[in-house]
């Protein structure tokens, strides 16, 4: 039998053996969890997550990197394309940008995004102009995009204003007037965004943006309700194939419709009108007179008392829930309880003084329901909230 000392140390050698292979299987896993944190795949991803963090000029100085370290694989061109984008979007650096693209093209002209990248590019070159001179008001142009604020646009308008009038010849100057009018119409302006949308078609009738500019400032005289004048700038629009005679078409289209609606509007308009003048006679023939009258509207009858509280809850909850709906709900609310107010009025005063007339509730019944009707679509069409509903009706609510 082997001695106690003989038998201790080859458990100890045992366990030895043991440790340096565990160490050895340690060591393997580290270095391959290494190379995987360098593999390009990891690199790309972190890139992604700097992008999202809003890290823009990392994650490019990181997806150039990889491109440079990695040229031939699979991800090569995907990080040469997404940096050129974050240079031309997000770091209001075209000329950067531009090689990037141009270096994706050269290095890799039959991966997927050659083509964009080809596109960018001459779209890009175009902007800056063959001598480099509209660099400097590109970038600034990225700037002012990035930097807008539709709560405080009052900064990046004067900052528009200021680069259309330091670089006049510059050759993107069409994309910011644009830009202008597209802000001036969605902020309701449709007189400033007019001017613009005009400013761009007549310095530049033959360029490739004059077709927008004539649709949009025939929409802006649309929206003004100066249909003859909209019929006149859209014969300006100069179809060229057959995506611009489908937007001409369905400009001329809108004009119809809008013309019809605005005939409506008037219609409705008088209809109200004529409901109120009614109630109001039959208030007056109810009372014996004007001033009966207007003492009888001094007191709510039970049907205002019933309208006003649910009036204002509706009204309140428009605002509150979407504010776009708000002002139709308010006019509708508003103009709704004073219709009743005044019809209930006429029918309490016919009571008191006990008339024999039993059409009168039937009469104001069925004015009711003209009103209702008139006064919907009052309240939609100064909304603009006509197109929204019949969408609703098509497709129904959102989600």
């Amino acid at each position: 039998m082997p001695r106690p000392e003989a038998r201790v140390r080859q458990t100890l050698s045992r366990a030895l053996a043991w440790l340096a292979l565990l160490l050895t299987l340690c060591a393997g896993a580290l270095t391959a969890r290494a190379q995987d944190a360098n593999a390009p795949e990891q690199r790309f991803e972190r890139a992604a997550q700097a992008m999202a963090a809003g890290a823009h000029g990392d994650a490019a100085e990181q997806l150039v990197q990889l491109a440079e370290d990695h040229p031939e694989h699979a991800l090569a061109a995907e990080a040469l394309f997404s940096a050129a984008r974050l240079s031309e979007e997000n770091l209001a650096d075209p000329g950067r940008a531009l090689a990037l693209y141009r270096a994706l093209v050269e290095r890799y002209p039959d991966s997927r995004t050659a083509l964009a990248a080809t596109r960018r590019a001459d779209a890009l070159a175009a902007q800056i102009g063959p001598g480099g001179d509209g660099g400097d008001a590109l970038a600034r142009f990225t700037e002012i995009l990035n930097d807008y604020d539709a709560a405080d646009e009052a900064p990046s308008l004067a900052a528009a204003e200021e680069l259309l009038a330091a670089h006049a010849d510059w050759v993107g100057s069409p994309r910011v007037l644009l830009w202008l009018a597209e802000v001036h119409r969605r902020a309701g302006r449709h007189r400033d965004a007019s001017a613009r949308y005009l400013e761009v078609a007549e310095r530049w009738p033959e360029g490739e943006h004059a077709l927008r500019a004539w649709r949009g400032a025939g929409d802006m005289a649309v929206r003004l309700g100066e249909f003859r004048r909209a019929q006149e700038l859209y014969r300006h629009m100069q179809p060229q194939g057959p995506a611009e005679q489908r937007s001409l078409d369905e400009a001329l289209r809108s004009l119809d419709i809008e013309r019809l609606r605005t005939r409506l509007f008037a219609l409705c308009c008088a209809a109200l009108a004529a409901v109120f003048l009614g109630l109001l006679a039959s208030l007056l023939h109810a009372a014996g007179g004007l001033r009966p009258g207007l003492r009888a509207l001094r007191t709510p009858p039970t049907e205002a008392l019933f309208m006003i509280p649910i009036a204002a809850l509706l009204t309140a909850a428009s605002f509150t829930g979407h504010a776009s709906i708000g002002p139709a709900v308010a006019l509708l609310c508003g103009v709704g309880a004073a219709l009743s107010w005044l019809s209930g009025a006429g029918l309490d005063a016919a009571r008191r003084r006990a008339l024999p007339n039993r059409a009168r509730p039937l009469v104001h019944a069925a004015a009711a329901v003209i009103a209702v009707l008139a006064l919907s679509y009052i309240a939609l069409h100064r909304g603009h909230l006509v197109d929204m509903i019949l969408e609703t009706v098509r497709f129904g609510p959102e989600v």
